[in-house]
Formats: C-alpha cells, structure tokens, sequence
C-alpha cells in the first residue's frame, strides 16, 4: 500500500532540511524550528535516517488507513447524485431520500461534511446559546389600524376599554359560558 501525497511531502521536507544540518549548513535548532518539532524529535528523525535512509522518515502511522473508511466511489456517488438529481434539497431531506432509494450507508454527518467540502451546501454558523431572540410575530388583536391610528381598544389602554356586560341569564356574551349565580349580574 503506498503511502499518502501529503506523507511523501512531508518526508521530502524532512529529508531536505537534514540534508542541509548534516552538510553543516544550517544549525540543528533551526532543523526543528522549520519542522516545527522538539529538539528530541529532530535527534530521532536523524537517527532514522541514518539507519533506515529516507523510508525511516515517513511516518509509518499514516501508512494503513482506517478500517471505518467511507469508500471513495460511494462518497462520489452520493456527491454526484446531490449535484445532478437533487440539487437545491436541504442535507436532511437528502440524506433520507438516498438511503431509501439509492441504498447508501453513509451517516447523515459524513454527507454533509462531504457535501460541504465539494461546495455544494454551505456551512452554517451554529446557532449559540446567547444568540438574540427575534421578536414574536405580532398576534390579531395587536395590529394598528388601517390608518395607523391608535385606538384605545387596539391599545389596550384600560380605561378605553368598554366594560364587559353580562346577560341577565347568567351566560357571558363574549364566551358563551355559564357564570355561578353569585357572580351573576341580577337585574334591579
């Protein structure tokens, strides 16, 4: 298995930067400075690369990849499906709808991370716990007027409000609810 391009990258930048401390063109401080390592470490990259040559300075953790590894055909596939068939759908609406008919095993968290990687969908900043709070919408009884007078009744101002009146039945007129007869208003 042959290793990652960021990994031979990162071996030929090792390599170049001791090839220049071990000519004695540059101190080995600097080698670690540049690498962006501890001193310790650039004494064990040197001893690797005196024993093994250049193959003793990769990093041989990055050589197996993970055994949970999405395939790459089926991360194109999904991408390619979002960005020729569903286009414009949310990432939520997608990710059900490819799991049902295309079959796809992938989590809804990797394809979005995918999705967003290839430009598809965009990212969201994520919503805080001490973000504003908008305002309600306003309800039916505190709309103005047409005319964007203010009415007392559209106001709630107590005093302009008419007092509610009881039938002589007992029953409120405003809610259709019968009243205990002590509360009844009983006509004089």
């Amino acid at each position: 298995m042959a290793y990652t391009q960021a990994a031979v990258e990162r071996a030929m930048k090792v390599y170049e930067v001791l090839v220049q401390a071990l000519k004695e063109r540059q101190p080995w401080i600097h080698v670690a400075e540049v690498l962006g390592v501890s001193a310790r470490t650039v004494r064990r990259l040197r001893w690797r690369y005196e024993h093994d040559g250049f193959a003793g300075l990769f990093d041989h953790r990055r050589r197996t990849p993970s055994p949970r590894c999405a395939p790459v055909a089926e991360v194109q596939r999904v991408v390619r499906l979002y960005a020729e068939r569903y286009h414009g759908f949310n990432v939520r609406h997608f990710h059900q709808i490819v799991r049902r008919e295309h079959g796809v095993t992938l989590s809804y968290s990797f394809v979005k991370k995918a999705l967003q990687a290839a430009h598809l969908v965009g990212r969201h900043r994520p919503r805080g716990r001490h973000r504003r709070r908008r305002e309600p919408r306003p309800c039916f009884g505190e709309l103005l007027h047409l005319d964007g007078s203010l009415h007392g009744w559209l106001a709630l101002v107590p005093d302009a409000m008419p007092p509610r009146q009881r039938a002589p039945s007992g029953r409120d007129p405003h809610d259709g609810r019968r009243q205990p007869v002590s509360a009844r208003a009983l006509p004089p």
